[in-house]
């Protein structure tokens, strides 16, 4: 395997192996974590590893993947330990909908 790094994602105490080369994405990353682990999906995951001195690295986009493989390679570091947890999904909020700000978005009509 030459080339890749061993991310080492833990969820709830289990530990799953994954190669990740420079052509690994995140959704390869994300597609494996959710078919082993039940109950995960990526709306309700949340990816993070340390390296140096930065203790809580976001692991959510291809760039993310990324640069934790190019660091990782830097550093001579032939894996990493990723935790895996659950987050409450965000709801994003319909300002139309929302009835505190639908004076804000509302337009008086001339008459």
């Amino acid at each position: 395997m030459e080339g890749a790094i061993i991310a080492m994602c833990t969820f709830e105490s289990k530990t799953l192996l994954i190669p990740v080369f420079n052509h690994t994405k995140f959704k390869d990353i994300a597609e494996q974590i959710c078919s082993r682990f039940v109950g995960l999906s990526p709306e309700v995951m949340e990816l993070t590893y340390s390296l140096g001195e930065h203790q809580s690295c976001l692991l959510q986009s291809d760039m993310d993947v990324s640069v934790m493989k190019i660091s990782c390679c830097a550093e001579n570091i032939a894996s990493i330990p990723v935790n895996v947890s659950m987050v409450e999904p965000v709801e994003q909020l319909d300002p139309i909908s929302s009835p505190h700000d639908k004076h804000i978005f509302r337009h008086k009509t001339l008459r």
